[in-house]
């Protein structure tokens, strides 16, 4: 098979924005890990361990959303670019 006749999967990256979700975190990774390439969870100053919890996943980094208030649009950013990095 020539090069050119192979097909090359995109890679699915899954972006979360996480904010005390330890109750469902750890189901909603290994579930996402069985089809992502990579997961990215930008935590809002959670206090209940959810970042510990992102943190024991291989595919998933964890970035800081060091926002004080709920911002849709800012937090939608923060992910969007950490992915272009």
């Amino acid at each position: 098979m020539q090069m050119q006749d192979q097909k090359v999967r995109p890679r699915i990256i899954v972006l979360v924005p996480v904010r005390n979700e330890a109750w469902i975190l750890k189901t909603f990774l290994e579930c996402a890990s069985l089809w992502a390439d990579h997961i990215i969870v930008a935590d809002q100053s959670s206090t209940d361990g959810s970042t510990e919890i992102a943190a024991a996943f291989p595919k998933v980094t964890v970035i800081e959303n060091p926002l004080p208030h709920y911002s849709e649009v800012e937090r939608q950013q923060l992910l969007i670019c950490a992915d272009c990095d």
